[in-house]
């Protein structure tokens, strides 16, 4: 029997705040810092590096960098939708009580640094708030080589929420990094990689569709519309050599990003029964994100994170959609 939350999420972050230390404490033994925030978002500045750790300010909520913020991207509807997603699933892990390696992270709204030297996920973050040091796990970079520019960072929140989204459900960390270079997607990497990789750029995609109205014909629009297109039509599973073999196309973040964004339009809303505390956390529409990221966090014990292993972990969560997803592989990465 599936279920579906027709509503908007139901508030569990802010209505469980109060016992959000003593769960974290008995999950992973110390207690977090909440910086309370009238703001949807805590948005920080960079300050200095020291020991390879970045050292950051907690902007104060009075000042008018929230504004620009407001208008540049969190009026950004699917920009505003990433980072409520990243929200939601910091409140899904407190609601179910999963144990959790970013107490820090989960007890407090998305963390966001406007000046960051690179764009994606920021681990490690020092930042001073009321006088006090504050320690935090993950943070997402909107930045350009250490500069505030708002103005197009609104098309850059996919790939930092996509990151964090991934670090949030536990899968294994990425050695290498999305940055502000343009990533491969069209050559065979590791299977970690084509996952990571993969599954940014597949939000990125979505992110183009919902806006590609709004874009225009300038330099960086046109590079966002050229690889949605490739990504929506499984292009990057061609090579100048002809098709790829089903081993190299697992392997290729082109063919992944194809993969979850057939997914996330073609998985249903339903789910079952024992996992409604997950989904209650997330909007209605979200829905089938959350059924992604709970099937990322079952992965996330496995040794070696994949897309193939992430195949057999949704069909594990949600057995009704088994012989859908098993198909949906088949039909993008080929028949082995």
């Amino acid at each position: 029997m599936g279920a579906h939350i027709s509503t908007r999420r139901v508030g569990i972050l802010k209505r469980m705040i109060l016992l959000v230390s003593l769960v974290l404490s008995v999950l992973v033994g110390c207690v977090p810092t909440v910086i309370h925030s009238e703001h949807e978002v805590i948005l920080l500045r960079s300050k200095d590096v020291e020991r390879d750790r970045l050292v950051t300010v907690v902007v104060a909520d009075d000042d008018p960098l929230y504004d620009a913020f407001y208008e540049h991207v969190w009026g950004d509807p699917m920009a505003r939708r990433l980072l409520l997603l990243v929200e939601n699933t910091t409140a899904a892990f407190i609601a179910t009580e999963r144990p959790s390696s970013h107490p820090q992270t989960l007890a407090n709204k998305p963390f966001l640094v406007l000046d960051s030297q690179e764009v994606g996920l920021l681990r490690d973050v020092q930042a001073t708030h009321a006088g006090e040091q504050v320690s935090i796990e993950l943070a997402m970079g909107l930045g350009r080589e250490g500069q505030i520019d708002l103005e197009p960072a609104a098309l850059r929140v996919p790939r930092a929420a996509g990151a964090m989204l991934l670090a949030l459900t536990e899968v294994s960390a990425e050695t290498a990094t999305m940055t502000n270079t343009e990533p491969m997607l069209d050559a065979p990497t590791t299977p970690l990689s084509a996952l990571h990789k993969g599954f940014v750029i597949a939000l990125e995609a979505l992110y183009v569709q919902a806006q590609s109205e709004r874009l225009d014909d300038s330099k960086d629009d046109a590079e966002l519309l050229s690889r949605y297109h490739r990504v929506t039509t499984n292009a990057f599973a061609t090579s100048p050599e002809g098709q790829l073999t089903t081993e190299q196309a697992y392997a290729t973040p082109g063919v992944v990003a194809h993969f979850f964004f057939r997914l996330i339009h073609e998985a249903n809303v339903y789910y079952p029964q024992r996992h409604l505390l997950w989904f209650a956390n997330y909007d209605a529409e979200d829905t089938v994100y959350g059924k992604v990221l709970l099937a990322m966090h079952h992965m996330s014990g496995a040794q070696q994170a994949s897309v193939e292993g992430f195949i057999q972990s949704y069909g594990e969560v949600f057995p009704a959609e088994r012989e859908m997803v098993q198909r949906l592989a088949q039909e993008v990465f080929g028949a082995e």
